[in-house]
């Protein structure tokens, strides 16, 4: 009995002691890997800030300091660029665009699971041939910085929980070809990348989601109603002209 006992004892020890190896040697592998993504992310954001002009700065940080947000909140990125360079940049103000997204920036992610465009299927439908283009202005770079805010929302909707570093390419800096006179906007092109900031994605309380969709759902039955009532206004005004 007792060789029976000490036997099913040493299988069992066994046993768990295979688990635990297992479950370290699992925890070790998905360790390397996400070193291994941590790296390339962090490798790519070195390549790309090489390509920054000298004397750029471009630096992105979340609003009001915030970096916790619940699954559908808004997550307002804050873009700040400035020049000690002596060359003559110029930023375009720009921050929206017809076609229903501004292009001029790329949000790079270090991670794509759980991550989805929001936008694709507008932009990727059967319809195409969307008008862009929008009103803006043009200023110089200098010492003081130039800011403008953008809602991260508008290009990556965060569908799984966890952690996320961000870093962001702009396109909206040109070198102007005429310093000295009126500012041009159709200037030389450059790319400039920010720095990267790091943020969490928590599940959303359903009584906060509710709190948030409710009067979301109200605004677009008004605006429905608005806009079928000024479509009917705008028939019958044709239709008595006809008449």
């Amino acid at each position: 009995m007792n060789h029976k006992y000490s036997f099913a004892l040493a299988m069992a020890f066994s046993f768990i002691a295979s688990v635990l190896f297992m479950t370290s040697v699992s925890l070790a592998q998905s360790s390397r890997e996400i070193s291994r993504k941590q790296d390339s992310f962090a490798g790519e954001h070195r390549q790309s800030l090489l390509k920054s002009p000298q004397g750029m700065t471009f630096t992105i940080r979340l609003k009001d300091g915030q970096n916790r947000f619940r699954q559908g909140e808004i997550i307002n990125v804050e873009l700040e660029f400035a020049s000690q360079s002596s060359l003559p940049y110029v930023a375009t103000t720009r921050s929206y665009d017809r076609s229903g997204r501004l292009g001029i920036e790329t949000y790079h992610l270090d991670r794509r699971d759980g991550v989805a465009d929001p936008l694709y299927d507008h932009f990727n439908s059967a319809v195409s041939g969307f008008i862009s283009g929008g009103l803006y202005t043009t200023q110089p770079l200098m010492n003081k910085p130039f800011r403008i805010t953008q809602e991260l929302n508008e290009w990556h909707r965060f569908d799984k929980p966890g952690r996320y570093r961000l870093y962001v390419t702009s396109g909206r800096i040109t070198k102007d070809r005429t310093p000295g006179k009126s500012i041009s906007i159709n200037g030389d092109p450059v790319t400039v990348t920010s720095n990267i900031i790091e943020f969490e994605v928590a599940p959303a309380e359903p009584e906060w989601a509710e709190q948030k969709l409710y009067p979301a759902i109200l605004n677009m039955d008004k605006l429905f109603i608005k806009n079928a009532l000024t479509m009917a206004a705008q028939l019958l005004q044709q239709f008595s002209i006809r008449r």
